[in-house]
């Protein structure tokens, strides 16, 4: 068993969670897992704003903020973060108020950040290992030495902005439209599977 304790967000951009898990695997995925997707979501999210689906990224931002903010925010500085977002979010969504621009120079920064993190950890873990923090948890939990997860990390965010550069300019294969055809199957069936028809 095993979950989120907490989540803090400092006002330089920073952040941690607190985690809690019996299982070495959890812990592993979930110290890996935080870097690639800092990269990824952004990426998909700018993505659907190009292909017109900026409702589905209003939404999907607006729904993981609420959770956020009920399941795990505790402290003043990330409910002040999250606040006013959600609530321009949800102001947004009942007025039909069109923010593709907002939202896509919101998903550009995360994901240039995504770039700055992952050098940050890389540079920690070639500096002073024992403080380069998701590194140095994998590396305690793994024995891989911290400065390859730096190294992971920073090829990850990397290759997912230089994707998404040549994805917006139609000069590498567009692999996120089958996320799209995927997770539309996936919901048509549970539509399906509710309306109980066959």
């Amino acid at each position: 068993m095993g979950g989120v304790r907490k989540i803090k967000l400092n006002a330089d951009t920073s952040g941690y969670a607190e985690i809690t898990s019996s299982w070495w695997g959890g812990r592993v995925i979930t110290a890996f897992g935080g870097y690639p997707f800092a990269s990824v979501f952004p990426s998909f999210m700018i993505y659907l704003l190009e292909q017109g689906y900026g409702e589905v990224v209003l939404w999907t931002l607006t729904m993981m903020l609420c959770l956020s903010a009920i399941l795990w925010l505790r402290d003043l500085m990330s409910l002040a973060w999250a606040s006013p977002l959600i609530a321009g979010f949800i102001m947004a969504i009942k007025y039909h108020v069109n923010l593709d621009w907002a939202l896509f120079i919101l998903m550009t920064i995360i994901l240039l950040d995504s770039l700055s993190s992952s050098l940050t950890v890389a540079r920690l873990s070639l500096r002073n290992y024992r403080s380069a923090g998701d590194a140095t948890d994998l590396f305690d939990m793994t024995l891989i030495p911290p400065q390859i997860w730096g190294i992971i990390f920073v090829l990850i965010s990397f290759l997912t902005f230089g994707y998404t550069v040549l994805l917006l300019v139609d000069l590498v294969p567009d692999y996120y439209s089958n996320v799209i055809t995927t997770a539309s199957e996936v919901f048509y069936f549970i539509e399906k599977f509710l309306r109980g028809t066959p």
